[in-house]
């Protein structure tokens, strides 16, 4: 028979444990050690308990943990999974979301013609295979809304 280790706390008794690891090979840890943690980060227990943070600490956080420092960060791209578009990140532009996003292949005509594309201007793919995302500039057609719109009812019927 194992033998138990009494609780961490010092309290003399010996808390329930189901395993000693998890599948992974991490050590689960006892009801009492959960207790005892979430005392010490709630709470009167936590040294920041009742502290007020100045908006230019916050300010300071915010900017140490944002964009390329992140630890989530992954080069200012994404693909959306809904629409299969892909989305780069491009801070200052005029039709950028809150985040400072915006389509790719509108920054790439963009970049071809030389200005902003405006709000009535859209970007057709000639071949538009959902399956790859072809940003290739001579995949790419400017047209205005009303035009493209004419296209997609042309091809459908």
């Amino acid at each position: 028979m194992k033998m138990r280790k009494p609780c961490i706390c010092g309290c003399g008794q010996f808390p329930k444990t189901v395993r000693a690891t998890s599948l992974r090979g991490h050590r689960i840890r006892s009801i009492a050690e959960r207790e005892a943690a979430s005392v010490r980060v709630m709470g009167a227990g936590n040294p920041m308990y009742g502290k007020v943070t100045s908006e230019e600490t916050k300010q300071k956080i915010r900017e140490a943990n944002s964009g390329e420092k992140h630890w989530r960060w992954q080069g200012g791209r994404y693909v959306d999974a809904a629409t299969g578009y892909v989305y780069i990140q491009v801070k200052g532009h005029p039709q950028a979301d809150a985040y400072g996003y915006i389509l790719e292949h509108r920054v790439l005509v963009e970049a071809e013609i030389g200005r902003y594309l405006g709000r009535d201007e859209h970007v057709h793919h000639r071949n538009p295979n959902p399956t790859e995302c072809n940003n290739d500039i001579k995949n790419l057609q400017l047209m205005t809304a009303s035009e493209h719109q004419r296209h997609h009812r042309r091809t459908a019927a």
